[in-house]
């Protein structure tokens, strides 16, 4: 996937069984790395979508360009 604001991807440890999460780190204002767990895809096709759509919205909020001040 190619997006001026993402860095990219890193995969961290697993997931519990249960729960999934994925973050976005960085600084605001800079490129975004998107950190998901080892074995996210043994999770539901659709939730993992989902969740990957959001961090995409999210790596957009934290760019220079929509951060408002005042």
């Amino acid at each position: 996937m190619q997006d001026d604001f993402l860095q990219g991807f890193e995969y961290i440890e697993k997931a519990d069984e249960t729960i999934v999460l994925f973050t976005t780190e960085g600084d605001f204002g800079k490129q975004q790395i998107i950190r998901i767990p080892k074995n996210a895809f043994q999770f539901p096709l659709p939730l993992i979508l989902s969740l990957l759509v959001h961090k995409m919205v999210i790596v957009h909020q934290k760019n220079a360009q929509t951060i408002c001040i005042g």
